[in-house]
């Protein structure tokens, strides 16, 4: 739907007027994200935790693995894939940094948003987190205290970051990532079988999403 227009500013008693607000049709493909485990129903039947659905949590997690690496980096439509945002920035978002924080911190302007100003995030690994921005963050007071951000929610100089392992080491990438548009045709389904693998006695586990 493009930026927000301004509205226009009448007499209390005049007559509204026509914003220029435009909507255009958005295409979305369509693939599915799944795969699936057999296990021997003898391993099911001996192991002293509740296996079936350890097997599940993992195909889940293995899913979502898979599905954030595809919002940074998918290789879009030829490979069955979303489009990633990494492959579609512009040559000149594409930046290089002295790495301090003033200079990272000066990059944020390049981010585009819908005129809003929407939540702008920093994602990357954490490698570059803990080693070279988490380390900025550290000041000594006059009484000889050490002061640090919140280890347990990072952040860049107050900014939200968020941590990938599909991030190389010292890459960023900042965003307003209310942008990125993803539909979802069907929820992910965590299901079993004994009936695929019968005569092998397994059972196979299955995850899939569209």
């Amino acid at each position: 739907d493009g930026a927000i227009p301004e509205a226009i500013w009448t007499e209390m008693t005049g007559a509204l007027q026509e914003l220029e607000d435009e909507f255009e049709p958005v295409d979305v493909d369509g693939f599915s994200l799944g795969g699936f485990v057999p296990v021997p129903n003898s391993t099911i039947e001996d192991s002293l935790i509740d296996l079936a659905a350890y097997v599940e949590d993992r195909i889940a997690k293995a899913i979502a693995k898979s599905l954030d690496k595809a919002i940074l980096k998918g290789e879009g439509s030829t490979k069955k894939q979303p489009d990633g945002i990494i492959p579609k920035l512009a040559t000149n978002h594409k930046v290089t940094s002295t790495g301090k924080l003033a200079d990272i911190i000066s990059k944020l302007g390049m981010v585009d948003t819908d005129g809003t100003g929407g939540e702008v995030i920093y994602v990357m690994n954490r490698t570059t987190y803990y080693g070279y921005i988490l380390s900025q963050m550290i000041a000594t007071t006059s009484d000889g205290k050490t002061v640090t951000g919140n280890v347990n929610q990072p952040n860049v100089a107050g900014i939200r970051a968020v941590l990938s392992a599909h991030m190389a080491d010292k890459e960023l990438l900042a965003g307003d990532f209310k942008q990125y548009l993803l539909a979802q045709r069907a929820a992910v389904r965590l299901e079993s079988s004994k009936d695929v693998k019968f005569t092998e006695d397994q059972t196979v586990f299955k995850g899939v999403g569209r």
